[in-house]
């Protein structure tokens, strides 16, 4: 990745009937499905927008990020709310694409801040991991704030290098702690997981069970795995059980992205896991996945396949159940029933296109999807409303962004950097501002926030829509300054501490 572009890229959404196919069995052809949904249903429709929230490069120069996984709760070097980031590729060289050699994973807050949470080296591994350190898609995070995430590794970017590499636990510092391998971890590629009290179970995709060394160019037998898990505070990941649910798979040797196979992974509430079949252009469907003993042959359901699916790769639901998956062959990211109909296509890279992206995650209520461009080297935001330009950090070199300011006094006066405004948390203890109305000019506005208060609290920008436009961190005594670029239009601010919003700690930002 990235790969050249061979399809005309989508330039605006487009909500369809009947663009896509379904089937009720595996081996049956796939049929067109029929009913026609309404626009409105369709959860890429309104999203038009690409906004960029920051470079994914490290000081290390580890490039094409490919997986990407919301922090749940605040623990360790971890920040609930804020995006962890993996990394494919070592920095490029002449002589090498770097694919299979990245070893970074960079955490990324919604306003643009950008933190180093981990650089792992294979030397000192705490277990097996053959071939070493190449870091994919298959990215989460287990109870106990411990991440897993996988390796498929290579010695020079070459797939006949391949290995089958591992998974590996990090704990909430970035520091490995134990690995995952074995005869069921070939190439583990994409994942998801579904954790429960200190019960986790972690579905795995496999994309090169017989291996690339072999000289195997292509052959349907990647698997899906599903790893039951227990871990907690203190408490290092132990396998409980380790189930193959699927099998018969594709994958293709590649020389341009390393290998074809099955990527993103996604649990249904009915216990159905869907995964992105990339080889083939299918969304495949594997029932009972939570339970099941035995493998589903040649993975399961085709759910979909074609149509406006060009190589998935990323894999979310929306929060209506339907799947968005994000495009390999191009620049688009598709929207699918769970009855097989693709509803809707939204281009979400016109300039890099084909092979960029990979990883998604839905933002905070539904707001839009953020996902990566491996071409680009960046975290976006697909979003409704005007494109926002940020100015805070952009590599994860520099621990703090540089709109946020030292502790300093609240300003209000217009200066000849742009619209200066100021807004205070009640030193009373009160979860309110002293403002609920701000008003600027459009564009350069910084905003000093000052909190006096005996709480900790933050001031947050988000579009109307919800999307996150910027926010300064969360803090307790002195002043915070956070500076933006804003178009035309009406903003919420408001503390993202849970509780305070809802108890009145917002009010609206309008800009002219």
């Amino acid at each position: 990745m990235p790969r050249p572009s061979i399809l005309a890229l989508a330039v605006v959404a487009l909500t369809v009937a009947g663009c896509g196919s379904s089937s009720n069995s595996t081996s049956s052809p796939a049929t067109t499905s029929t009913a026609a949904p309404t626009a409105n249903s369709a959860f890429l429709a309104p999203l038009k927008t690409v906004s960029t929230v920051a470079s994914t490069v490290p000081a290390n120069g580890d490039v094409n990020p490919y997986g990407i996984v919301t922090v749940p709760t605040s623990v360790g070097k971890l920040q609930a709310g804020q995006m962890l980031i993996s990394n494919f590729n070592a920095k490029e060289s002449a002589k090498e694409n770097g694919q299979g050699t990245g070893t970074t994973i960079v955490q990324i807050s919604t306003a643009g801040k950008v933190s180093s949470f981990a650089t792992i080296d294979a030397k000192t591994l705490p277990g097996p991991c053959p071939g070493g350190v190449g870091l994919t898609a298959a990215l989460n995070i287990l109870p106990g704030g411990y991440v897993v995430v996988g390796s498929l590794p290579t010695t020079n970017g070459k797939s006949a290098t391949a290995k089958y590499g591992c998974l590996i636990v990090l704990d909430s510092e970035g520091k490995a702690v134990e690995t995952i391998a074995g005869k069921n971890i070939q190439g583990p590629w994409g994942s998801t997981a579904k954790s429960e009290g200190s019960k986790t179970t972690l579905f795995v995709s496999n994309a090169l069970n017989g291996g690339a060394a072999k000289g195997i160019h292509k052959i349907d037998n990647s698997t899906v795995l599903r790893i039951e898990l227990e871990s907690g505070e203190h408490q290092t990941p132990k396998v409980l059980s380790e189930t193959v649910i699927a099998n018969g798979i594709p994958w293709v040797d590649s020389a341009e992205a390393l290998v074809l196979g099955p990527t993103g992974l996604a649990l249904a509430s009915d216990g159905t896991l869907y995964v992105a079949s990339t080889e083939d252009s299918k969304i495949l469907a594997i029932s009972e996945a939570m339970t099941r003993t035995t493998p589903a042959a040649k993975g399961g359901t085709v759910l979909t396949e074609g149509g406006h699916l060009k190589e998935p790769l990323g894999m979310v639901l929306a929060p209506s159940g339907n799947i968005i998956t994000s495009n390999g062959g191009d620049g688009n990211m598709v929207e699918t029933t769970p009855a097989g109909q693709q509803v809707a296509v939204q281009s979400a890279d016109k300039k890099t296109g084909a092979g960029s992206l990979f990883g998604l995650v839905i933002a905070p209520e539904g707001h839009g999807i953020y996902f990566v461009d491996d071409g680009e080297n960046t975290l976006n935001l697909l979003h409704e409303g005007q494109p926002v330009t940020q100015t805070t950090s952009s590599t994860a070199a520099s621990s703090t962004a540089p709109s946020e300011s030292s502790t300093k006094p609240a300003a209000s006066a217009t200066t000849g950097g742009g619209e200066a405004l100021s807004l205070e948390a009640n030193p009373e203890g009160q979860l309110k501002y002293n403002k609920t109305a701000l008003s600027a000019k459009a564009g350069k506005v910084a905003i000093d926030f000052t909190d006096m208060a005996s709480l900790a609290h933050n001031m947050t920008v988000a579009l109307a829509s919800g999307a996150v436009v910027g926010a300064t961190p969360t803090f307790q005594g002195g002043s915070k300054t956070l500076t933006l670029t804003l178009q035309p239009g009406t903003y919420k601010f408001y503390c993202s501490v849970p509780g305070h919003r809802m108890a009145g700690m917002e009010g609206t930002l309008t800009v002219k």
